[in-house]
């Protein structure tokens, strides 16, 4: 939490030097979305309209930066407007198709809006792009949950164990077990 608010300062500051820079903009938003996703805030409503600002403020400054569609699509799914956040998210991938984030967001967004077959080679698609990426237990616990969803028990259970052989605290991947 600490860190989180550190950050944000941080991006305040930047913004202050110079208010037209994009990914200022996106950083800010994303430490809203880890306030939001994390229950940092005690104010939601507070924290979902400035996550959305910043977002939007973003991609008004490059609407061609896939991590600035991708933190407005967050922004979008925590004000609850599922559709608009995976058009946000699939934009973010047509930005950069290789934006392993923006494909992993994509997925889970997707399964969360109960569409977990079209999520899941999304999700897959952001493992292969980084497979070494350190927060890939949470890649593969999206990607259980989804395996859950259409009634992949079996690798749903693996991914869970995988999951839980690279992060054993992560509590999160213990569904699928």
């Amino acid at each position: 939490k600490d860190g989180n608010q550190r950050a944000r300062e941080k991006f305040e500051q930047a913004i202050a030097l110079d208010p037209n820079y994009a990914r200022v903009w996106t950083g800010l938003a994303y430490t809203y979305t880890r306030a939001l996703r994390l229950g940092f805030t005690d104010d939601r409503e507070a924290a979902t309209q400035k996550c959305m600002e910043a977002a939007r403020r973003a991609v008004a400054l490059d609407e061609t930066d896939s991590d600035a569609r991708l933190t407005l699509s967050r922004a979008l799914w925590f004000e609850g407007q599922m559709g608009n956040a995976i058009a946000e998210a699939f934009r973010a991938v047509e930005l950069n198709p290789q934006n392993s984030m923006a494909s992993w967001s994509l997925g889970h967004i997707l399964y969360l809006g109960g569409r977990a077959e079209e999520a899941i080679p999304w999700i897959e698609k952001a493992l292969d792009i980084n497979p070494l990426d350190p927060r890939n237990y949470v890649v593969k616990t999206h990607l259980a949950v989804a395996k859950l969803c259409v009634g992949d028990y079996e690798a749903a259970a693996e991914l869970g164990r995988a999951s839980a052989r690279q992060r054993p605290d992560y509590t999160e991947s213990r569904i699928t077990l």
